[in-house]
């Protein structure tokens, strides 16, 4: 598969917590096995990743961060 992936992203900080959110079309070319291109799809991902500051001192600490991924899908076009 061949594509160009576009990232739309936010940053929020708000106190001792900051959010970063990302998200994701990606188009993409689904060729056969002698090279032809046979169809398209695009993926799509929405993460955030999240810095809370439990003890103030503005640096990332064990338990500090955590990630998801709240979607990730296929559409055919």
């Amino acid at each position: 598969m061949v594509g160009t992936a576009v990232e739309h992203f936010s940053f929020i900080i708000a106190g001792p917590q900051t959010v970063s959110t990302t998200a994701i079309p990606e188009p993409r070319t689904i060729y056969s096995a002698d090279g032809q291109p046979i169809g398209r799809v695009f993926l799509h991902a929405v993460s955030h990743l999240t810095f809370r500051d439990a003890n103030g001192n503005g640096v990332p600490d064990p338990g500090e961060i955590t990630a998801s991924v709240d979607r990730f899908f296929f559409t055919c076009r």
